[in-house]
């Protein structure tokens, strides 16, 4: 039986960018303190051309799925909002969700010949036969049009010493920026997307579906190759709007059995 672990967590202060707002996490759910959904991307340099043009992955009248074609609004599985809906403040339920901690990563793709990225924690396994994960995008992230191109990403999980490459993956004002794939070095996975090469775990994937969820969309995705380091080294972790370092960690034994 696999043993649990009772850590003991150190905050580390997070990226501070103009007018003190924290670094947001590109296109994750909104379980931050400050919503990662809700910031913009940096300003776009000039030189900057991507090989597939930037668009929003829907439009206010219609919802495009992974093989192209337009649902209409309003008939989506995303029931539309009520009273009680609007009685959750959604600064407070950004702040509840807050308190969940979670893993970051970097979803990486190829945009035409070049590499992009974007940090994401919005992500979790779905299945295991077939192996699937699932991802959240905010629709008007920057690397929503190469994804819906190529159909394929990689998920790279991140150390805890790599807080450098998640603020600028979050497209924090720092050079090389994401223009320059954050000066990160990658290598071509078994299937040919970019890995980063300080990921504790890669995982490569092919799209299956897009599934409209609110103001983001749940990217399903089938799990074709997976690589991670030896010896179990520590992840990055976040919690209420800033980063966590495991500073001493003790196996306890699970009490009962997990469910069937």
């Amino acid at each position: 039986m696999r043993a649990a672990v009772k850590r003991v967590l150190r905050a580390e202060a997070p990226l501070r960018v103009g007018n003190g707002r924290t670094a947001a996490v590109d296109g994750s759910g909104p379980g931050f303190a400050r919503s990662p959904g809700a910031a913009t991307d940096a300003p776009r340099p000039p030189a900057y051309a991507p090989a597939v043009s930037e668009r929003r992955a829907e439009s206010d009248a219609t919802a495009v799925s992974a093989g192209g074609s337009a649902v209409p609004a309003g008939r989506s599985a995303v029931p539309p909002e009520t009273e009680g809906d609007r009685r959750v403040d959604p600064a407070s339920f950004r702040e509840a969700l807050g308190h969940f901690a979670t893993g970051v990563t970097v979803v990486t793709t190829m945009d035409g010949e070049r590499p992009w990225g974007t940090t994401v924690n919005g992500f979790n396994s779905a299945s295991l036969r077939p192996p699937l994960v699932l991802v959240a995008f905010d629709r008007s992230r920057r690397i929503v049009p190469a994804l819906l191109a190529s159909r394929r990403f990689a998920v790279n999980i991140l150390g805890e010493d790599q807080q450098a490459l998640s603020d600028c993956f979050s497209g924090a004002p720092v050079q090389p920026d994401r223009e320059g794939f954050c000066g990160a070095t990658w290598h071509p996975g078994s299937t040919g997307l970019p890995i980063l090469d300080a990921a504790v775990a890669s995982l490569e994937c092919s799209l299956v579906d897009v599934h409209p969820a609110g103001d983001h969309d749940l990217y399903i995705a089938r799990v074709d190759a997976v690589s991670h380091a030896a010896g179990h080294p520590l992840p990055l972790l976040y919690y209420r709007g800033r980063y966590l370092r495991i500073e001493r960690a003790t196996a306890l034994d699970l009490e009962g059995k997990p469910e069937r």
